[in-house]
């Protein structure tokens, strides 16, 4: 695929536009570099318009802006996972993307954020494990009796490139309004396009599954993820699902979510889970 295959957006949205040089739409700054091309196109401009038809402009950011406003709204919002921090981690663009989403004002109001994993030969559940998914080097910044044991059997059987999807989050003002419907088909799109990973996952409360986010989003869950006094909740346990997708199930997601949009203001490209039962659940 050719790297100079760049996403536009389409002439009724930029003449609309009020982006600002630091606030900028991520489509000026998305790159083609795997995966169907017009598929991907037409899910990102989809999304876009889908996102500024509800007054939001989405913007690539930095782990460090997602931390700070993580910090700022902890009255609504758990602290992240330590993953996300670029004080415990080397993270860089190469291995990682977030998108803000902003209001009229400038405010972000909806966040999402992917990070890569290179594993090689290593088991994604030996990285979940060991903490290493979590710090750069555990053993010096982990919390006193801090443990994540893993059951799941797709983390015991994945290797090579692996993305976690997270950090979806809504200002409680903004709830109401499915913006993450938009957000995480297009950060997913981004991880897939910059990364072609081998797995996509998430850790992802039983709530969730039950009120069916899961499958909405195309996430298979497996069972489970136990995180012991972790910085997201010290002194407790969260019992989560490991919900994951690969890039086959990723872009059926991208089709129908695309589908749904269409006839939906204006895409042109400019040249160029359920209920918990047993140990498994299943979107395909």
């Amino acid at each position: 695929m050719n790297k100079t295959d760049v996403v536009a957006a389409p002439p009724s949205v930029r003449a609309s536009s009020l982006d600002m040089a630091s606030q900028r739409s991520f489509l000026s700054d998305v790159v083609i570099e795997h995966g169907p091309r017009a598929e991907l196109n037409t899910m990102f401009l989809r999304a876009d318009t889908h996102l500024r038809e509800m007054g939001v402009r989405l913007t690539l950011g930095s782990f460090d802006e997602l931390m700070a406003v993580n910090r700022a709204n902890r009255d609504n919002w758990a602290p992240l996972l330590p993953l996300f921090d670029p004080a415990m981690n080397d993270i860089d663009p190469a291995n990682s993307v977030t998108l803000l989403g902003r209001n009229a004002s400038g405010k972000v109001i909806v966040t999402v954020a992917a990070r890569l994993y290179n594993l090689g030969r290593h088991r994604l559940a030996d990285e979940i494990e060991s903490l290493r998914l979590l710090y750069r080097d555990p053993a010096s910044v982990k919390l006193p009796d801090e443990e994540i044991k893993v059951s799941s059997p797709v983390a015991r059987a994945t290797r090579g490139k692996a993305v976690f999807s997270g950090a979806a989050w809504i200002h409680p003002d903004y709830r109401k309004q499915s913006l993450l419907d938009p957000a995480v088909p297009v950060v997913r799109g981004l991880g897939l396009t910059k990364w072609m990973p081998d797995l996509t996952f998430s850790f992802m409360v039983p709530e969730l599954i039950k009120n069916g986010t899961a499958r909405r989003w195309y996430m298979n869950v497996d069972w489970e993820i136990t995180m012991i006094n972790t910085p997201v909740k010290r002194g407790g346990t969260i019992h989560a699902g490991m919900s994951w997708t690969r890039p086959d199930l990723m872009l059926h997601h991208f089709a129908e979510y695309a589908a749904s949009r269409s006839g939906v203001g204006s895409a042109q490209v400019d040249g160029s889970v359920g209920e918990r039962s047993g140990d498994q659940q299943r979107v395909v």
